[in-house]
């Protein structure tokens, strides 16, 4: 992300006063949870699968709560509906021609976290 920033920064002229659609890579949930799978050992991990219907009363009851991870249920919706799906990306305008990979993003993500992770994920 910190690189998008730095060529929104020196890209005034495309980046002013406008909204930046920008990305490093696009990739499903279930191709998502194989990456992770395939970088902690590759053993299936236990998912559980949550109803639209179901998931956005969590988010309605998050909000009426006034839980502070109540954005965190309206990014999930907005991400599991396709709303960041965008048909064209900034990226190229910016002069960011070679945005992360799922498996550097994933591997960033699991370093992160630690060793912990890792070995109780295997």
């Amino acid at each position: 992300m910190a690189k998008l920033v730095v060529c929104a920064l020196k890209r005034p002229e495309v980046s002013r006063n406008t909204v930046l659609k920008v990305n490093s890579f696009t990739a499903t949930p279930k191709q998502i949870l194989a990456e992770f799978e395939a970088q902690t050992g590759g053993e299936k991990w236990a998912v559980e699968y949550v109803p639209k219907s179901e998931f956005r009363e969590l988010e309605r009851n998050a909000y009426a709560q006034g839980s502070p991870l109540a954005h965190l249920y309206t990014l999930r919706r907005i991400w599991a509906d396709g709303g960041t799906l965008y048909p064209v990306r900034d990226n190229e305008r910016l002069g960011f021609t070679q945005p992360e990979t799922l498996r550097q993003g994933v591997a960033k993500a699991l370093e992160s976290t630690g060793e912990a992770f890792r070995s109780r994920a295997m």
